[in-house]
């Protein structure tokens, strides 16, 4: 029992000191087999106007059939990875 409060507890500091915006990140890749080079495309309420956003980001730029993109939810630069951006979770 007083584990299971011990994990609990953890569970719900970590998430407490997650200071990154609670919003999805458009990001869009010119060509989608080079990572490196990315557009960011705004922050949105939810990952349906992220996808949206992004993929008419791609048609508008004339990428549609060589680029990718993704969303990102709760996105921000880590310390631990040299100021990078970094995401709680990302989709397509």
């Amino acid at each position: 029992m007083r584990l299971c409060l011990l994990a609990a507890a953890t569970v719900i500091s970590l998430a407490a000191c997650d200071q990154r915006p609670e919003t999805w990140q458009a990001y869009v890749y010119p060509d989608g087999n080079d990572l490196t080079q990315v557009v960011e495309m705004g922050s949105f309420k939810t990952f349906e106007q992220c996808q949206e956003a992004a993929i008419n980001g791609l048609r508008t730029l004339g990428l549609a059939e060589v680029g990718d993109y993704e969303c990102g939810y709760r996105c921000g630069p880590s310390e631990r990875y040299g100021g990078i951006n970094v995401c709680k979770e990302t989709r397509q």
